[in-house]
């Protein structure tokens, strides 16, 4: 086992991920507009979900049990929304920028117990009108039709699965590629995912 794990590791080629705190573009400052206008170097994630709230967060009861989780106002366990990724190589983001994808997407809080947490995590789905599944590549990473937006809610440094997936991602054949962006659903800015 241990001769065959190392033969993939001298075979394969680990050169190709992308480590964005060490290879994305220095972006020059903004200076035309005032701290009024949301400007940020990551990319931008903007999620419209027509102001629906996105299900899947735990409901609990009054003596602390989980009893369940929350749905969409027609029983659902997701929704459709829309999302814009506003992600320019050279200036920074802003949310009325044009945006670098955009797409219908199905979208739920993913997760066991961080469910509860007050910074929630998605899974999405980016579909066409039609609702088949609409593969993009989605800052600069291959394209894909499922997408995880999390949110390090326990993690305060923000650090630690962006480490570790890139440093897996450096000795396995497959780890999952991971992006910083900054997050805003329906208008309210989320934070850094």
């Amino acid at each position: 086992v241990i001769l065959s794990v190392l033969a993939v590791f001298l075979t394969s080629d680990h050169t190709n991920r992308y480590h964005q705190h060490m290879e994305a573009e220095k972006k020059t400052s903004c200076t035309d507009h005032g701290d009024e206008i949301f400007c940020t170097h990551l990319p931008l994630v903007q999620i419209d979900t027509g102001g629906e709230e996105i299900p899947g967060k735990t409901i609990i009861d009054e003596s602390g049990r989980k009893i369940g989780y929350t749905q969409s106002s027609e029983g659902e366990d997701e929704i459709r929304a829309y999302i814009k990724v506003t992600d320019h190589e050279k200036t920074n983001n802003h949310i009325g920028d044009e945006s670098s994808v955009e797409s219908d997407i199905m979208i739920h809080v993913r997760g066991n117990s961080s469910r509860a947490f007050d910074k929630s995590s998605y899974a999405i789905r980016l579909i066409t009108e039609n609702g088949e599944n609409n593969s993009q590549s989605i800052m600069g990473m291959d394209a894909h039709h499922e997408w995880v937006l999390h949110g390090p809610y326990l993690d305060k440094s923000l650090i630690r699965n962006y480490m570790w997936y890139n440093i897996a991602g450096e000795i396995m054949d497959y780890a999952p590629n991971v992006r910083f962006c900054e997050l805003v659903v329906n208008g309210d800015y989320r934070g850094i995912y």
